[in-house]
């Protein structure tokens, strides 16, 4: 035993030696050529490639390829490598945060080196993040809890506490935050937000927050659990789950956090993070072009394609989640304006939202938006040098400088079909969004290639966009252009979400006759409208902020008289005064169909629904325990104008 022991000894004395010597043997023949002239990049890549994979002393080959790295101007190649080595050396050692860092600096400075960007994607630790729409969140009570929800997606719970709720959707909206991200799901001891993959930045009213240095941050045991620290602060507690904290700090310096901001401490139903590194900023001219494809073509001269639409032209658009079998549906409509020569007018429909853009034909500058999320109102006048953005009843929420031109990012899918796509093509684009931010962003768009998309709407061959922030090399948004004449945009990826064009393009949806087999009757569909929503009878305006559903509801009492049936209605109004008030005067009792009914008005006088009017008519049934009740809403401004195509609606019922 004691003799083999002293082989082992013996045989790792003779390994050090050789490693030694082999190491010895190296810088000897590099020391000699060094006597003429300091070693290359290429030399000095060998010896750490040499000193990682054959001597395995990740230390020292560490030091070589930061060296190789301050040498970048000698050659961008050797650096490229050097840095994604580097990165694997780091992730080797378990330094994994400084690992996804470099990783990260190898994709923004390196965009050109092909192969190692390609090896990094694959080494950078996978975020779990879901995508949603801060336009279209809202605060609601949902069986006795207050939550943030986008759609049916159940956000952000907060109890029985209403103001944490608002000030989360404010800090949300504020920030244009629009991807929610968790480590160690199901319990997910630590969430972020991003805005589409970059880090909040900024500040805002009464915001409480806690600054750390990422550099110096660390997961250390404290009692029973693992927390992650800087210094004397602990920020977040894992427990007894080591992995999740170190995955965090990974996820606190691949995206540069150094601030935990808090809503409502102590309870923290809702934290974030935000970065000090300010957000990549526009650089001038709205649309630049980089290696034009056109010979000659130059940022001062050059013009967008002639526009592709047709007057009146329909849209129809399907969007899914990926591993969901939810979808919901939208609809642009194109026209020119009936009020301004050269001018033509964008809207669009999509799960509640109402959106109109007049903009210029020649240039696709945006004059005047409005948007209408059944939350909120924003209206958007675009006047260069600046842009004034007035939410609801014409308060002012903000004044943007205009910075050159400036598009609305509303009109981004129409936008492109106008761009001269070729191969190696790309253009830099600033965006304004009123509802959602009120800074101009800039973003590059590059043409990635071609390819053929089959869509519910046909077979296209199209164009492959990718969208970038400004300054980033990873792409976070993709489009699919048509090659042919009409220059559609077929198809939209943005994280978990497709977007597909399903039908069109059609023509402005002329007067209809609708069915619900359902609830059992037939009405005349005034032109312009469409079936929003199959399921619950659903029905929208293309051209104003107007919809329409119908669908049987339990009743309390026996609804078999006219009396009965107005009893209902009323406590039906009574059990709704926390969110609408009611008309007194618009009481009216009539006949649906040969059926009587009734109808009231009322105001939204709710922060979750506000400056909206709201029609309701409740028609007796055969049954005596239900009632068909219709609901109509529009914007305050606009509802009087839509009545009478309400009545028209409701007096052109016919049940089976």
């Amino acid at each position: 035993m004691a003799k083999r022991e002293l082989n082992l000894k013996t045989l790792r004395t003779l390994k050090t030696k050789t490693r030694a010597f082999a190491v010895f043997l190296l810088a000897a023949v590099l020391g000699t050529s060094a006597a003429a002239q300091a070693p290359t990049t290429s030399e000095l890549l060998q010896k750490g490639i040499y000193l990682q994979e054959t001597v395995g002393d990740l230390d020292a080959a560490i030091k070589i390829y930061r060296q190789i790295i301050q040498m970048a101007q000698q050659s961008r190649a050797n650096a490229a490598e050097a840095e994604y080595r580097l990165g694997v050396c780091l992730q080797k050692k378990g330094q994994h945060a400084e690992s996804a860092g470099t990783f990260q600096k190898l994709l923004k400075d390196y965009p050109e080196q092909a192969e190692a960007p390609a090896n990094t994607r694959e080494s950078l630790p996978r975020e779990d993040c879901v995508s949603f729409n801060p336009a279209t969140a809202a605060t609601m009570m949902v069986d006795g809890r207050w939550k943030v929800m986008d759609g049916l997606h159940r956000m952000f719970d907060f109890g029985s506490d209403e103001s944490e709720a608002k000030r989360t959707l404010e800090v949300i909206r504020h920030y244009n935050m629009n991807e929610s991200c968790f480590v160690g799901r199901p319990r997910a001891p630590f969430k972020y937000l991003l805005i589409s993959g970059a880090s909040p930045v900024g500040a805002m009213l009464d915001e409480d927050c806690d600054k750390f240095n990422p550099a110096t941050a660390t997961v250390v045991r404290d009692g029973e659990s693992w927390k992650i620290a800087d210094g004397n602060l602990r920020i977040f507690d894992f427990g007894a789950n080591r992995p999740a904290a170190n995955q965090a700090l990974e996820m606190i310096r691949l995206h540069g956090f150094d601030a935990a901001c808090f809503v409502s401490r102590p309870h923290m139903n809702f934290t974030y993070m935000k970065a000090s590194a300010p957000f990549p900023e526009q650089t001038g001219a709205a649309v630049r072009i980089q290696n034009p494809p056109v010979s000659g073509a130059k940022p001062a001269n050059w013009k967008l394609l002639p526009q592709p639409w047709s007057d009146e032209e329909v849209l129809e658009y399907t969007t899914t989640r990926k591993g969901s079998s939810r979808s919901y549906k939208s609809w642009y409509l194109l026209q020119s304006s009936k009020t301004h020569a050269g001018r033509w007018v964008l809207q669009e429909r999509s799960a509640g939202t109402y959106y109109r853009l007049e903009f210029d034909a020649e240039t696709m500058t945006p004059i005047e938006s409005f948007e209408n999320t059944g939350i909120i109102h924003v209206r958007v006048s675009y006047r260069a040098p600046v842009a004034q953005i007035v939410e609801n009843d014409g308060k002012r929420l903000a004044q943007v400088v205009l910075p050159g031109r400036v598009f609305d990012l509303r009109e981004l899918p129409i936008f492109l079909g106008r761009l001269p796509w070729a191969d190696g093509y790309q253009a830099e684009i600033s965006l304004l969004s009123g509802l959602t931010s009120d800074r101009v962003f800039s973003y590059e768009f590059a043409m990635a290639g071609e390819e053929n998309v089959q869509t519910p709407a046909g077979n296209f061959h199209c164009y492959q966009i990718e969208k970038y922030f400004s300054g980033q090399s990873t792409p976070y948004e993709k489009y699919w252009i048509s090659t042919d004449a009409t220059h559609l945009m077929v198809k939209y990826e943005h994280a978990d979400s497709v977007e597909e064009l399903s039908a069109g393009p059609g023509i402005n949806p002329a007067e209809s006759v609708y069915r619900n087999d359902a609830a059992g009757y037939t009405l005349k569909l005034p032109a312009g409208w469409i079936v929003d929503n199959e399921a619950n009878g659903g029905l929208a305006d293309l051209h104003s902020s107007a919809t329409a559903f119908a669908h049987l509801c339990p009743c309390a009492s026996n609804a078999t008289t006219p009396e009965a049936l107005r009893f209902e209605a009323e406590k039906q109004a009574k059990d709704e005064q926390k969110y609408y008030s009611l008309r007194p005067q618009s009481w009216q009792a009539r006949q649906v169909g040969g059926r009587a009914a009734v109808s009231w008005i009322a105001d939204s006088n709710h922060a979750t629904v506000v400056y909206t009017v709201v029609y309701k008519v409740m028609v007796m049934t055969e049954s005596p325990t239900s009632v068909l009740l219709i609901r109509m809403t529009a914007d305050q401004k606009s509802f009087d104008a839509q009545r009478p195509l309400f009545d028209e609606m409701i007096d052109s019922m016919v049940f089976k």
